[in-house]
């Protein structure tokens, strides 16, 4: 018993050494990270740790400060975005709430919190983030194929990527954006192909040959030449997760614009080589549903979302005149609003 008291007397102390000498506003993160770069969110969240050595102690408001520079937020001044003085003991996700957001924009931001007798603490310390390319007209650089179709059903192994260049001046700072999303929302009627046909390569291709799981390699198992390296064939694979995201998103074009469906992106890719699909999809706030169809040039887009949210939809229309809701013109629809034509689509 008194080998059992001393060990917990260390233990003790050595949990009071530990502990921070005051309150500290630490491991800020942005989106769930740590500085990131390329956020394509457009309301970044912001989190932070409260640490306290004290007993019952507890936040009871913060302020949130984004600036263009560590110059000015160092001055306290947060010329992108001063959240105020907010009351609240909320730490996590905290959405930004400032003017809209720009691809590449860098931001450095900090908190400010008081403690349960409504006394300041010590700020946090600087953190940064920056916005990735979030328009399509952004991405300026053309999409990055394979040279040729393989000479056999084989899938040939992947090749580097590769771009020599020279520069006449030091360099301060390189970034790379890329992006494989292109299957999806640029090449539509492959994608389409992709799932609908049974050939091989093909998500039914496995199917066909009496798969009741998604592979990882599409030719995990062939006729011609059966079971590939079993280093790296696994026969119950991620793969029907992206399959369905697809579906979602792109085929039925349901998106959450910010956390928890409060407010929604509808923006089905119409094409990959179908003439209609109807999606659903239940939320926290409740069922959100598309249903559309093509038929010629004229599509037909039905929209169903919660009460207490907001969507935004997205048309293949690059003229606001062609498009009606209800049979009458956007200009005359009811609860329609921040209308505009983007050079390819309608928003």
């Amino acid at each position: 018993m008194t080998h059992f008291l001393r060990l917990l007397g260390i233990s003790l102390i050595l949990s009071a050494i530990a502990c921070p000498a005051e309150t500290v506003l630490k491991d800020l993160r942005c989106e769930y990270l740590s500085n990131p770069i390329g956020i394509d969110a457009a309301r970044p969240r912001f989190s932070w740790i409260w640490d306290s050595p004290q007993r019952g102690e507890r936040q009871t408001a913060y302020q949130i400060l984004v600036a263009s520079s560590r110059e000015l937020l160092a001055k306290d001044q947060g010329d992108v975005w001063d959240s105020g003085k907010v009351n609240s003991d909320e730490t996590t996700q905290i959405a930004y709430a400032g003017a809209p957001l720009v691809s590449r924009q860098r931001c450095f931001w900090k908190v400010r919190a008081w403690d349960q007798a409504g006394q300041p603490v010590a700020g946090s310390p600087v953190a940064g983030f920056e916005m990735g390319l979030l328009q399509s007209a952004d991405w300026h650089a053309p999409w990055i194929s394979a040279e040729g179709a393989p000479a056999t059903n084989h899938l040939q192994p992947l090749s580097y990527l590769r771009k020599s260049f020279a520069l006449n001046r030091d360099i301060t700072r390189a970034e790379l954006y890329a992006t494989a999303l292109g299957l999806y929302a640029g090449k539509p009627e492959v994608a389409g192909d992709l799932l609908r046909q049974d050939t091989f390569p093909s998500w039914l291709f496995s199917v066909k040959h009496g798969a009741t799981t998604i592979w990882e390699r599409w030719d995990g198992w062939t006729p011609e030449k059966g079971f590939e390296d079993p280093e790296m064939n696994s026969f119950n694979h991620y793969s029907l997760g992206s399959c369905g995201q697809y579906f979602f998103e792109y085929i039925g074009g349901i998106r959450p614009a910010t956390p928890g469906f409060k407010s929604i992106r509808i923006a089905p890719v119409i094409g990959s080589g179908l003439n209609w699909a109807n999606t659903t999809y239940q939320s926290d706030h409740g069922l959100l549903a598309t249903s559309w169809n093509r038929n010629g040039n004229l599509v037909t887009l039905r929209v169903s979302i919660p009460a207490n949210t907001t969507a935004t939809v997205e048309l293949p229309a690059d003229d606001l005149s062609k498009i009606t809701e209800s049979g009458l013109p956007l200009s005359s629809a009811a609860g329609v609003s921040a209308i505009k034509p983007d050079g390819k689509n309608a928003l």
